[in-house]
């Protein structure tokens, strides 16, 4: 932590090395309240217990809300470690399930977004999902994107953390 300014900065690989060492729980309360600071409206947080850094079974994690055309955001966070790669797909087959079984939610979801604390994924992998998710948009947050966020654009995140 250094100061710049008069403000508190923390460092890179310190933010890093915190989001590493969260527990679920913790890590998704990190990702809803940055994705609330970034301009996403909150609907439901499914994979939260209220109160409290537990969290609960659910597809998805936490819904989100695009009020400009009314359809809905599904995220999926993780702090899993191990092969990413498969848990990010079985994540979005679920997601696709989801609204492919119920007909109230055709056209309305808008994108899934996959949240984790580790390196991402290769490209290649992140475009095959997105071509998997057809006409819904996918996008994928890996810790250097999320730390570089925190650090940068909502240090009041990180320092509340």
């Amino acid at each position: 932590m250094f100061f710049l300014g008069g403000v508190i900065m923390l460092r890179l690989t310190e933010i890093q090395n915190r989001l590493k060492e969260c527990e679920q729980g913790v890590f998704q309360k990190i990702c809803n309240e940055l994705l609330t600071y970034n301009g996403y409206l909150p609907y439901k947080l499914t994979g939260s217990v209220i109160g409290s850094n537990k969290t609960r079974k659910g597809t998805p994690d936490s819904v989100y809300y695009k009020r400009e055309n009314g359809t809905y955001i599904y995220v999926e966070i993780t702090t899993e470690q191990g092969n990413l790669s498969k848990k990010i797909i079985k994540d979005v087959e679920k997601c696709l399930k989801k609204i492919t079984e119920n007909p109230n939610l055709e056209n309305k979801i808008f994108k899934i977004l996959f949240l984790h604390n580790q390196e991402n994924v290769d490209e290649s992998i992140a475009e095959n999902i997105k071509q998997f998710c057809g006409e819904i948009k996918f996008e994928i947050y890996g810790i250097d994107s999320i730390s570089l966020l925190l650090q940068t654009k909502f240090p009041q995140v990180a320092i509340s953390e």
